[in-house]
């Protein structure tokens, strides 16, 4: 039987601070890695920080040492740099480790090839290598889009966004903050959680509406003309050989939202976890709330 007390959290963006207050709240001692050390002022009471020198696998291990868990919220760029964090966590003796991967397909077989998704795959391989050893215990979450960046593909500031055959494609959802909450609940339960995907969500949209929360959202005079992709499968195959050929941040990121949002690869979750997690579904009253902030 796994016990989780004390977790370290690589990265401490958006989503990093977020679980940091998270696992803090739910009574867990936490430890704030990154490569410099933050002061008291900019951490919850009870949390600490460490610096390491991620180049070095004696500076992990010496950071991991007492852990029982890893939750890392790297950036993408820093993906494949986990697989030295995990061997410096399997010889420092931590159990669990969270691999940042929070998406809705990545965890999907038939897409794991797209080029933006390797990086992720890899990272899961390589725990399921190392789990069927019995070195460490993982757990992948799968989140769905990400609430707060949702309303952004229809910004009434930008050009007109794709909407993908009419914007019918049904997707998960799940605001940073539940994301969060998850986590936390991933750790309250970890024989329930261990070595398995946990899929969660708090709502499923289409495109077509939160274009009309936009819509009803945006400023007076304000008129959105998203193009629309009737064809998204041969759209998709474009932007796979632009991604292969040129992997620019720009050409990865349209990947991502044809995969997500084009219809061929299902992002919405029949069965979710997350009464494993502790985390509730919103209402539709609530989505518009969050669409009308994120437009404002």
């Amino acid at each position: 039987m796994t016990v989780i007390k004390n977790v370290a959290l690589l990265g401490k963006g958006h989503l990093g601070s977020e679980v940091l207050q998270s696992l803090v709240a739910a009574g867990f001692t936490t430890t704030v890695i990154g490569r410099t050390e933050k002061k008291a002022d900019e951490l919850p009471s009870g949390a600490k920080s460490v610096a390491v020198d991620y180049s070095s696998s004696a500076s992990l291990v010496a950071a991991f040492t007492g852990q029982d868990a890893i939750i890392s919220t790297l950036g993408f760029d820093n993906t494949l740099m986990q697989k030295e964090i995990i061997d410096a966590a399997i010889t420092a003796g931590v159990a669990r480790f969270i691999p940042s991967d929070f998406g809705s397909i990545t965890t999907d077989s038939t897409a794991s090839h797209l080029r933006v998704f390797r990086p992720m795959v890899e990272i899961q391989e390589y725990l399921k290598e190392k789990a069927a050893l019995g070195q460490i215990e993982y757990t992948l979450i799968s989140t769905g889009a990400f609430t707060e960046y949702i309303a952004g593909m229809f910004d009434w500031r930008k050009a007109a966004p794709p909407l993908w055959e009419g914007g019918h494609h049904p997707v998960s959802s799940t605001s940073i903050g539940g994301i969060a909450k998850a986590i936390a609940g991933v750790f309250k339960n970890p024989d329930q959680t261990k070595n398995r995907i946990i899929k969660i969500h708090e709502f499923v949209f289409t495109q077509a509406q939160i274009l009309d929360m936009t819509r009803k959202f945006a400023p007076a005079g304000v008129e959105l003309h998203p193009v629309n992709i009737e064809n998204a499968a041969a759209e998709l195959d474009k932007l796979i050989k632009a991604a292969e050929e040129e992997p620019t941040f720009s050409n990865l990121y349209a990947l991502l939202g044809a995969a997500v949002f084009g219809g061929k690869w299902k992002a919405s979750y029949d069965q979710v976890d997350n009464e494993i997690v502790g985390l509730a579904m919103i209402s539709n009253e609530e989505v518009q709330a969050k669409v009308a902030k994120a437009v404002a």
